[in-house]
């Protein structure tokens, strides 16, 4: 890719991330354009709870990698201008290769920052959709990962749920 150009860098990219494939949830947040690919990756993560350390994850344009993150290998020095083009700029980030989790990324706005706000930040979001936990009474607030791929199916857990009968499985945070 060619390099940008230094204002570019200073610039605040608006960006909505969804997962692929659903409605919800999705996140409009705001970076800056000299915040690099491995910080947006991590941001990222924190941004839809993701908790399983040590995986891998990419940002595609049109299913070409442009950039693979390895967490126990270097970094690449790209930037996040250097992944977006002028809005509405289109590009897919998967988390965990092995077992990938599809999302998409739009640019919708690229501006200069304003001096009240602290980047990076979330600036809207879905309002929730509230799952009830497999028992049946309480709201769920984890997966069950393992159950899911015997199943078949997903199996919302509330806390009690996970630690009582589901100890030791592969579960994951939902996302709300």
């Amino acid at each position: 890719m060619a390099p940008v150009a230094a204002a570019a860098r200073v610039r605040i990219y608006r960006i909505r991330a969804r997962y692929q494939g659903r409605r919800l949830p999705w996140r409009v947040m705001e970076v800056r354009g000299d915040m690099s690919v491995a910080a947006f990756d991590r941001y990222l993560r924190t941004v839809f709870l993701y908790e399983r350390p040590g995986r891998r994850s990419a940002f595609l344009r049109e299913e070409a990698a442009l950039y693979t993150l390895d967490p126990a290998g270097p970094e690449p020095a790209a930037t996040v201008a250097d992944l977006f083009r002028d809005p509405p700029d289109r590009l897919a980030w998967v988390f965990d290769l092995e077992h990938p989790e599809h999302h998409r990324l739009m640019l919708t706005a690229v501006h200069l920052p304003e001096r009240t706000r602290t980047y990076p930040a979330v600036v809207r979001q879905n309002a929730p959709e509230y799952r009830t936990c497999a028992c049946g009474v309480t709201p769920a607030t984890w997966f069950c990962d393992t159950c899911g791929r015997e199943q078949g199916m997903l199996v919302p857990l509330c806390d009690d749920c996970r630690r009582r009968d589901h100890a030791g499985h592969e579960v994951s945070r939902i996302v709300y």
